[in-house]
């Protein structure tokens, strides 16, 4: 399973509100591109051979993250016979193998903060932050635009050639 990450909602200038309005080009639009890309590899026969490869999208939020981090609850392991600890209701989840998303690069932080520790890949396509470029912090973390500091450096090549 693939799980995506995406700013459907812009943020609301109420506090009260957790959402603002439909963000189409930065969300839906992605969320689109994901579902699209995915119904056309699914549809090669011969690309995964008996595979199919399937989503889980949320809405991108820097406090839903936030939440995730903290809401860990000892309740929510069982420790039998001196095993490894399992949650109770890992029979309802299935394994995120990677991430698409987050756009914002102040989410994308956070959120690659939480997948190293289960060793997820996370790709962004839209997150500048030049710290992402860390491989030290963020091993398993790639992006599909440059960083802000080498854009400067790419835009003066395309202007010279």
């Amino acid at each position: 399973m693939l799980g995506g990450v995406f700013p459907v909602h812009t943020k609301s200038q109420n506090p009260d509100e957790p959402c603002g309005e439909i963000a189409e080009t930065r969300g839906v639009h992605r969320v689109e591109a994901m579902l699209y890309a995915l119904d056309q590899i699914n549809a090669q026969k011969d690309f995964l051979r008996g595979y199919k490869l399937v989503t889980y999208a949320l809405n991108q939020s820097l406090e839903f993250v936030r939440d995730m981090i903290g809401s860990s609850d000892a309740s929510d392991y069982v420790c039998s016979d001196g095993s490894d600890p399992y949650t109770r209701t890992a029979s309802k989840k299935k394994n995120v193998v990677a991430v698409v998303g987050a756009s914002y690069s102040s989410v994308t932080v956070q959120i690659a903060n939480l997948l190293r520790l289960f060793r997820i890949v996370q790709v962004s396509p839209a997150s500048t932050n030049a710290d992402l470029s860390d491989k030290s912090r963020f091993e398993y973390f790639a992006r599909c635009v440059y960083s802000k500091s080498t854009s400067p450096f790419v835009n003066s090549m395309v202007f010279f050639f």
